[in-house]
This record gives C-alpha cells, sequence and structure tokens, in this order.
C-alpha cells in the first residue's frame, strides 16, 4: 500500500510494541538499552495506525491510559499539549532506524497498559512511526509511534532555550559617547544579538564577539533615533530542530551635535531621447540638531518625499542640473546631475521575418478527471483519478511580419510533462507517474499591440498535436492511456524586446496554451484533459 506522508513543523512519536532481542542474535549496538528486535504482537498498544485521523483517534480513545503511562514515565509536560499537537494535524511520518534508542515506550500487559523504559529498536530494518513534535512547559518533546501498533515511545527532549535582555547607552544628552551596553546574561542556548539602527541598518554580532560572556558592546555614530537590541537564544535538537528564543529591547537616543547639510541628487536616466521625460531625485540629509528648510531641483523648489522634479529637453546635447538643500540654521549644500539628450534612435522595421527560439516550464491547467466504477471489488467503491502535472519544454518558430500590427508565425514544440493516476480501492491507494512527451506543431495568427523596442503580441493558436502513450501501474496490472494525435487549440502571447531598438537580437518571453485530451483503455474507456500551459523565455532574431 502507497502512502503520502504530511510534513509539519511539530511531530510527536508513539511506537508499537515488538519482541526482546535474545543476546547475539542483534548486530546493533544498543549499549545497555533493551533491544526490541520485531514490532506488533500481543503486547501492542491498539490496532495498526496508517493514518493521522487513527492516530488522532488514539489519543482520544486512549487517553486515560495514555495520562497514566505519561505519569509513570515522569513527563513532566501538559498532556493538553501533547493532545493539541495530534489533534491539529502536526505529525510527520518518520523511520526509525535500526540501533535508535528510545527513554521509554508504551505497552499491554494482560490487556492492561504497561511501561518499558530504556529501550532500542534491534530490527534488520528500519520501522515507519508517525512523530510527534511539540512544546510543553519549558521543553520540547519528540514522540514516535509505529503504524503497526499504537505504542506512544519518547525519542528525545530538550529544554528550550531563554532569552534575557538589558540595554544601558552611555550616549547621554551630549553625545559624550556612542557606545550601548546588552546585557543578556541568564540567558540560555547558542546566543547571538541582532541590533537594527535608526538608519535601518541591521547587523547580527556571534557570541564570539561579546566583550564577555553574555555582554556585547556595540558603538554606533547616530545621535537620533531608535535603536532595538534582540537576543537570540538557539538550541539544536536531537532530531535536527533548531529552537529559538528572542528577547528585545528598544532604546531611543536623542542627543545633538550640529553638522553642515548634505544632498545626493540621482537622474532615473543618463542618456534620454529628445521629448523624453526624465526624473531628477533628492536626498537630503540634515543636522540632528537642524531642521530642512527648502530643497530646490533646477532652481525650483519640491515639497515632500520623495523630493523628484520631471524635466524633458526637446534639443540633442548635455544638461546639468543642481540640486541644493538648506536647512533651519541656514546652512546649504549642493550637487549636480547630468543627463545627455541623444539623437532620436531609429526604430528597426517591422516588416519580414522574425526567428525566436525558447524554453521554460510547463504546468497544466486543465480540468483532471475522476471515474468512478459502478462494480464493487473486495466490498469497496473503486475510484481512480487521472490528471497531468508540471513538466518543461522548448519550441521555435518563424514569424512572417506582414506589417506594424499583424503576422503569421509556424513552429515546433517539444513538452515533457507528469502523467498521474491515482486509484483508490478501500484501504488501498497507489499513485503512479509516468513522463508524458508530446509534440506540437502549430501556426498562429498574431496581432501587434506596439512597436519598436517592445513589441507585445498575442493570438489564437491551431496546432498538431501528438502525445506518447503513457502505461499506468495500477493494482490489477498495466493499463495504457493512449494519446492519439489530433488538431488542438490554444493561444500564444509574447513580448519581443530588442536591444537596443534597432538590433535584430532581442529578447522573447511568452506564454502558449494548448487544449487536448487523452484517451485511456481499461475496464471503463474515458477520456481526461491534457492542457499544458508553457511559460517560455529565450531569443528573438530579425531576419529583415
Amino acid at each position: 500500500m502507497a502512502y503520502v506522508g504530511r510534513s509539519l513543523r511539530f511531530v510527536s512519536v508513539a511506537i508499537c510494541l515488538f519482541g526482546m532481542a535474545m543476546p547475539g542474535m542483534s548486530q546493533v549496538d544498543c549499549g545497555d538499552a533493551k533491544q526490541l528486535n520485531s514490532l506488533g504482537g500481543s503486547n501492542r498498544f491498539s490496532e495498526p495506525i496508517t493514518t493521522v485521523e487513527g492516530l488522532q483517534s488514539l489519543f482520544t480513545n486512549e487517553r486515560s491510559d495514555i495520562e497514566t503511562l505519561l505519569r509513570e514515565a515522569g513527563f513532566s509536560g501538559s498532556v493538553d499539549d501533547l493532545a493539541r499537537a495530534v489533534s491539529s494535524g502536526s505529525v510527520e511520518s518518520v523511520e526509525i532506524q535500526p540501533g535508535e534508542r528510545m527513554g521509554w515506550m508504551f505497552s499491554r500487559k494482560g490487556g492492561r497498559p504497561d511501561l518499558l523504559e530504556n529501550v532500542c529498536w534491534a530490527g534488520q530494518e528500519a520501522f515507519k512511526g508517525w512523530e510527534i513534535q511539540f512544546s510543553s512547559q519549558g521543553t520540547w518533546y519528540s514522540f514516535v509511534v509505529p503504524e503497526v501498533c499504537g505504542n506512544v515511545a519518547h525519542l528525545a527532549e530538550v529544554a528550550e532555550p531563554e532569552c534575557l535582555v538589558e540595554v544601558t547607552d552611555s550616549a547621554g544628552t551630549t553625545c559624550a559617547s556612542t557606545s550601548f551596553t546588552i546585557d543578556a546574561r541568564g540567558s540560555t542556548g547558542d546566543l547571538s544579538l541582532e541590533v537594527q539602527t535608526p538608519s535601518g541598518r541591521r547587523q547580527t554580532l556571534s557570541a564570539s564577539q561579546a566583550s564577555s560572556p553574555g555582554r556585547w558592546t556595540f558603538e554606533d555614530p547616530a545621535r537620533q533615533g531608535d535603536f532595538t537590541f534582540t537576543v537570540v537564544g538557539r538550541v539544536e535538537t536531537p532530531r535536527g530542530n533548531t529552537l529559538e528564543c528572542r528577547a528585545s529591547e528598544t532604546l531611543t537616543r536623542n542627543c545633538c551635535q550640529l553638522t553642515p547639510p548634505g544632498i545626493n541628487l540621482t537622474s532615473s536616466s543618463q542618456v534620454v531621447e529628445p521629448g523624453e521625460p526624465v526624473t531628477v531625485t533628492a536626498d537630503p540629509t540634515v543636522s540632528d540638531c537642524a531642521e530642512l528648510d527648502s530643497v530646490t531641483i533646477g532652481g525650483e523648489t519640491v515639497t515632500g518625499r520623495p523630493y523628484q522634479r520631471e524635466l524633458t529637453w526637446d534639443t540633442p546635447g548635455a544638461y546639468v542640473v543642481t540640486g541644493t538643500v538648506t536647512d533651519s540654521e541656514g546652512q546649504s549644500a549642493t550637487d549636480e546631475v547630468t543627463v545627455r539628450v541623444s539623437a532620436p534612435v531609429p526604430v528597426a522595421p517591422t516588416a519580414g521575418w522574425t526567428l525566436r527560439g525558447f524554453a521554460g516550464p510547463v504546468v497544466d491547467v486543465g480540468d483532471s478527471e475522476s471515474v468512478a466504477f459502478p462494480g464493487v471489488v473486495d466490498g469497496e467503491l473503486e475510484r481512480r483519478h487521472y490528471r497531468t502535472d508540471r513538466g518543461a519544454g522548448l519550441g521555435i518558430e518563424l514569424e512572417r511580419r506582414f506589417n506594424n500590427w499583424f503576422g503569421l508565425g509556424f513552429g515546433a514544440m517539444v513538452l515533457r510533462t507528469e502523467a498521474m493516476a491515482e486509484q483508490d480501492r478501500g484501504p488501498i491507494w497507489i499513485m503512479p507517474e509516468e513522463d508524458l512527451d508530446g509534440l506540437s506543431l502549430f501556426a498562429a495568427p498574431l496581432f501587434h499591440w506596439s512597436k519598436g523596442r517592445f513589441d507585445l503580441f498575442a493570438g489564437p493558436m491551431l496546432a498538431w498535436t501528438s502525445y506518447d502513450d503513457v502505461t499506468f501501474d495500477l493494482i490489477e496490472g498495466p493499463e495504457t492511456s493512449e494519446f492519439d494525435s489530433e488538431v488542438t487549440v490554444g493561444a500564444q502571447v509574447g513580448l519581443d524586446i530588442s536591444i537596443p531598438a534597432d538590433n535584430r537580437w532581442g529578447i522573447y518571453v511568452g506564454a502558449i496554451w494548448l487544449a487536448s485530451e487523452a484517451e485511456h483503455e481499461g475496464a471503463i474507456p474515458h477520456t481526461f484533459e491534457v492542457d499544458p500551459l508553457f511559460v517560455h523565455v529565450g531569443f528573438k532574431y530579425g531576419l529583415f
């Protein structure tokens, strides 16, 4: 029986019962732990648990016995926290390898709940189980429950890290010093310090950068604004998890020292064509002890952030734009940026031939098909579900442009996706997947909505499509989905970007969608949709 497990963040582990290994029977090194070499049997805690729902039922129906055995095992957490982790579905399917130890394990002895301590799995192969990870009252736990029985077992537990922080700023009101002292003593785990300054700069200091264990000294010249210090503690668990705690404190520094203002002037483009607008942006700065009075760009005052002005020139040449900032103390600063206006660039002709080559991912956007068999097999109604999945493809297209707005494209594509058949017969569920290869030859009238450097186009498509047959290995044996060659419809959208505008070469990005069907032969013949969406990128070359 195939199973698809769900992976969630917190996991709990429960183990079914086993047989005790005789001396010399196992090659696994278990040390002083009791060796277990088989699972299940008369001492199992419950019936086999093959689904998350079955695990949830175990913790609901057997809660009284589970609480009794947890108390006997010395569990110091809350049973409610464990139950919440299970009921929320925060479990993961795992395999326990030979030689792995468990602190304790539930079982039944004469039908009554029993506890076995210090055990080790000594079987010849790994066993499947459900792992539950959860936190309770300051401790992280990992339990495991084998699928073949319901015995809850203890894999690991780790004390969660604790974070404390206290910050002192020595700047005062006179900016006499620029250092902070961060005290995280009393915190546990692998410690680090994250700092965010008023400028938005972020920095992380490791434990090795501390001035003494649990204490850091941080220097920053900023005299105004909020500083946030976060102590982070991390602990690695035996199951590969990282537990983390955080403690933050924000201090506002408000000290003052008068300095000259500054300004940085930038333009959205350094080279433009006549009449093409360019946006000039000013980034002014003033002292903490002053306020911004005014900002000018090209002799005109601008207000409100972002400080910007849009300019245009009709004559080719080099134009110098000056920006000025003045603060409330009468101090000022200037900066300049140069914009060059070039002669118009000729636009490449649109009539002629264009060659495109492309590749990219393929996803299927068609509806999947479900088939319910009216007969009953082994007392269970059988259902089947067919669909296709993602893949990849490549292609080539040659377009004949008749004018600025219309062309006719011819091309070919090779696509590979995944075809999947899900078969559900009572407790048996399988999901075989097979590669699905296809070839499409297409023709498409293309309507162009723009011209020049950026050429956007779209249009319907008519294609001859052929897919390889796919054989699925189902429960009763192989069955084949046949893909007859057929004429299909679709659509294409694309964008040609010439670099520069008069260059034959450029970038092509686009998407192609096709609608087709698969014919499945078997006990009940039927069809299901195969509608690939081919998103791609490549090159374009103009054959003018």
